[in-house]
């Protein structure tokens, strides 16, 4: 009997433990997400888009758009360019035909200055302004050219 009971408790445990996290509908979660936002909850937002993301159904367009979204909230509102600059390029590689891919693109220049690294900058610039980005030269790792405190140039 006992055993009976732990074998119910465990199942019960279980499925309790597998619902799925899409019992609310996906709208209601991304508009959660834009409330938490406009609440200046900047990282439980995050959170709620990144769940909206990963555990939704969505088509390329609003993967990517909220892919752009958290990239925004990174760079804008929590200042953590590393991160942002991982969401924009989430959008400019896994969504290059997006609307939002240009824009991405100039976001990924404005993180890696902001993350001092002018070379990569200027790289990331020149790959976006050929159409085959093959026909750039790599240009990292170089040379220091020249120091301004502890940044090289």
């Amino acid at each position: 009997m006992d055993r009976k009971f732990l074998v119910f408790v465990f199942l019960l445990a279980v499925s309790s433990c597998s619902k799925s996290p899409q019992n609310l509908p996906a709208e209601r979660v991304r508009e959660f997400a834009n409330v938490l936002y406009n609440r200046e909850l900047y990282k439980q937002a995050i959170a709620e888009y990144e769940r909206y993301l990963h555990d939704y159904p969505l088509d390329e367009r609003e993967q990517a758009s909220i892919s752009y979204t958290i990239g925004n909230i990174y760079f804008d509102r929590v200042r953590d360019y590393e991160t942002a600059l991982s969401y924009y390029l989430r959008v400019q590689e896994l969504y290059p035909k997006s609307e939002l891919t240009p824009e991405a693109g100039k976001r990924i220049v404005e993180c890696l200055e902001r993350l001092q690294r002018s070379a990569d900058a200027q790289q990331a610039l020149e790959e976006s302004t050929f159409l085959d980005t093959a026909q750039v030269t790599k240009k990292r790792p170089g040379a220091v050219l020249a120091k301004i405190g502890s940044r090289e140039i």
